[in-house]
């Protein structure tokens, strides 16, 4: 068995030559190639979820009757405190 070196493999220095181009990414492209990664490996049931809660959490603080009923039970215990 021969010895596996340069020059059998390429004999008389006849490397078979390949035109590379390079083509620069744009930022753009990147960010999309980023996106894309990350889509793949995000749990959006979790971010929904979230997203789901931070709105509910909203809406409650929002509603003047909350707001009316939050008011009243803070002054309930300040009162129920001071005839402790």
């Amino acid at each position: 068995m021969g010895e596996i070196s340069y020059r059998s493999i390429f004999p008389n220095n006849n490397i078979p030559s390949e035109e590379f181009q390079f083509k620069s990414i744009t930022l753009k492209e990147r960010l999309m190639e980023e996106i894309s990664s990350l889509i793949d490996r995000v749990d959006f049931t979790e971010i929904s979820s979230r997203i789901l809660q931070l709105e509910f959490k909203i809406k409650v603080e929002q509603d003047p009757i909350n707001t009316l009923l939050q008011q009243l039970e803070e002054k309930s215990k300040i009162n129920n405190e001071v005839n402790t």
